[in-house]
């Protein structure tokens, strides 16, 4: 919110069961899956969403980036926009640094895992595994503080 250049970051329940704690600074997007909020980071931080951020917000303002700026972003049609290439490789490798290997398919949609679609691959894993993420919000972080 205060940074003139937002950073999107995924993040799940990893440390020991302890919650995540987020500043007012933070907008946090709750989603289902590690892969919704990765699919979801990768999306906000592509330089297609980046640059309609910079049109549709003021750039002198405290809060460049608002909840009214955040909400115009349309997840599909970023997505669709996107190489799904270079997007099933960006998506791979925030779970890697979540500590999840999941290996996405050659088919993989990142318009289907912006909203919630699951991977027949993360299905097969266990139930217990898949519980591990209760909750994997994104915030923005900026560069300066």
């Amino acid at each position: 919110g205060l940074h003139k250049e937002p950073r999107f970051e995924a993040f799940c329940e990893s440390n020991g069961g302890q919650p995540a704690m987020f500043d007012d600074t933070c907008y946090v997007l709750p989603c289902d899956t590690a892969l919704q909020a990765a699919a979801c980071a990768f999306t906000l931080n592509h330089d297609i969403v980046k640059r309609f951020l910079r049109s549709i917000s003021f750039k002198d303002a405290k809060r460049p980036i608002t909840k009214k700026v955040l909400e115009r972003v349309n997840f599909l049609k970023a997505a669709e926009r996107i190489d799904a290439d270079v997007a099933r490789e960006g998506v791979a490798a925030i779970l890697k640094s979540l500590g999840l290997e999941i290996v996405l398919p050659e088919e993989f949609s990142l318009a289907d895992a912006v909203v919630g679609q699951p991977l027949a691959s993360v299905e097969r894993r266990s139930r217990a595994k898949r519980q591990a993420v209760l909750f994997a919000p994104l915030t923005p972080v900026g560069g300066d503080r």
